[in-house]
Formats: C-alpha cells, sequence, structure tokens
C-alpha cells in the first residue's frame, strides 16, 4: 500500500501523461494571471503616482498662490508704508512751512517795533528841537526885552542928564568906553576927578540914590530929588 505523498506524486504524473500540455496551461495561466496581476499593479502604481503629482501640483499651486497673496499683501504694506512716509514728509513740510511763515512774522514784527521805535526817536528827536527852538526864542525874547530894558535905562539916563544939565549944571560930553557895551554910559575921564569939578552936591547926592526902574516899590522920586 502507498504513503499518501506517493499516491499524489503518482496521480499527478498519470495525469502528466494523459495531457501532456495541461502542465504548460495551468503554469501559462498562471504567468498570465501574474502578468495581469503586475499590470494591475503598476497601473494602480501610476494611478497613484499621477494622483500624488497631481497632488504635488495642487499643493504648489496652493502655495504659489499663498506666496503671490503674500507677495501682494507685503507690496500692499509696502504701498501703505510709503504712503504714510509721504503723509510725513508733507506734514513735516506743512510745519516747516509754518514756522517759516512764523519767523516771517516775526521778522516783520521786529520790523514794525523797529520802524516804531524809530517814529518815536524821530518824534523825541522833533520834540527835542522843538524844545530848544522855543527855549532859543525864548532867549532870543530874553536878550531883546534886556536890550530893551537897557535902552530905556539908557534914554532914561540921558534924560536925567539933560535934566540936570538944564537946571545949571554944566553939560559934559558923554563918551562910551570902547570896553563897555552901548547901554553902559559913563562920564570921561576919572570918576574921582569927575566929581571934583563942575559937580553940586546935590547932582553928586542924585548920582548917590538908586532910582529902580520901573519906579514902583522903589524909593519915592520926592526924596531922590532934593
Amino acid at each position: 500500500m502507498l504513503a499518501p505523498s506517493q499516491s499524489q506524486a503518482f496521480r499527478s504524473e498519470s495525469a502528466r501523461q494523459r495531457n501532456p500540455d495541461a502542465h504548460v496551461t495551468a503554469w501559462a495561466r498562471s504567468a498570465h494571471r501574474t502578468v495581469a496581476a503586475n499590470n494591475a499593479i503598476e497601473a494602480n502604481n501610476a494611478i497613484e503616482a499621477n494622483n500624488a503629482i497631481e497632488a504635488n501640483d495642487a499643493i504648489e499651486a496652493n502655495n504659489a498662490s499663498e506666496a503671490n497673496d503674500a507677495l501682494v499683501a507685503n507690496n500692499a504694506l509696502a504701498a501703505n508704508d510709503a504712503i504714510v512716509a509721504n503723509d510725513a514728509i508733507v506734514a513735516n513740510d506743512a510745519i516747516v512751512a509754518n514756522d517759516a511763515i512764523v519767523a516771517n512774522d516775526a521778522i516783520v514784527a521786529n520790523d514794525a517795533i523797529v520802524a516804531n521805535d524809530a517814529i518815536v526817536a524821530n518824534d523825541a528827536i522833533d520834540a527835542n528841537n522843538a524844545i530848544e527852538a522855543n527855549d532859543a526864542i525864548e532867549a532870543n525874547n530874553a536878550i531883546e526885552a534886556n536890550n530893551a530894558i537897557e535902552a530905556n535905562s539908557a534914554i532914561e539916563a540921558n534924560d536925567a542928564i539933560e535934566a540936570n544939565n538944564e537946571n545949571g549944571a554944566p553939560k559934559r560930553p558923554i563918551c562910551l568906553s570902547a570896553k563897555a557895551d552901548q547901554s553902559s554910559l559913563r562920564r570921561c575921564g576919572n570918576s574921582s576927578t569927575s566929581r571934583m569939578f563942575g559937580e553940586s552936591v546935590r547932582i553928586m547926592i542924585k548920582r548917590s540914590m538908586p532910582m529902580p526902574q520901573p519906579p514902583a516899590g522903589g524909593m519915592p522920586y520926592s526924596s531922590a530929588r532934593m
């Protein structure tokens, strides 16, 4: 009696002898199935590879879109920064312009102050000139008044001399001193000698008495003409 393994081998050999192509056909079928499986695996791999490529492309596209969006955002930020910087420059220019206007106003104000000071100085000069002119006028008036008083005194002195001469006193010439002004009158010659000759006691007393001009408040004429 044969063992089970021997019996299986005997049956396989018998079948191979009855149909010698059956083994080749089975092998071909197995190979075909293997090729088909390999083809299916390769097709799946190709599909998965394509899917992976497409997924990678999609990811790269998304990344590119995000990068573009980031660039656009950055450009927008840079543009905003540039606008803010321009606004700051314009603001600084406006501040500088305002400072220039204030400086010009200060210069104009200083010029106005200087002009006012010049006007005040000119007014002061004019006032001083007017005061000096008034002082000069008053001085001239005082000089003229003094000259008039001296002239009147000289006229009265001449009148008094003529009156004395008419009363009997000898006439003596009246001379002007070279060093005196025209209003100061005296007798020619030595004063003591003049009193010694030709003058009466009455005339000497009259010459020694003061004669105020005007006479109000002074000594009465009656006392002077003794």
